[in-house]
């Protein structure tokens, strides 16, 4: 027969096993609305982020090309003879 403290132990091993949260392997436990819930906004963040880098490279690449024709034109000023 098993004494109550070894009972005590299983049954605290098998707890600290067993609890909730404990990353990719309880994926299975969790509902699987709240996981598809997650993933959508994974994807949500993941295109907002992406549109946002190629707003800022359209920007900076803008901000190029008017400093060329700037350029080009201070340049045109300078050579102009009267």
């Amino acid at each position: 027969m098993i004494s109550s403290k070894k009972l005590v132990l299983l049954s605290a091993l098998l707890a600290a096993f067993a609890l909730p949260g404990c990353g990719k392997k309880c994926d299975s436990k969790k509902p699987k609305a709240k996981i598809e819930r997650q993933d959508r906004r994974i994807k949500r963040t993941k295109k907002s982020k992406k549109a946002r880098s190629i707003k800022r490279s359209r920007r900076s690449k803008k901000a190029r090309k008017s400093k060329k024709v700037e350029d080009r034109s201070k340049k045109s000023l300078l050579n102009r003879s009267y």
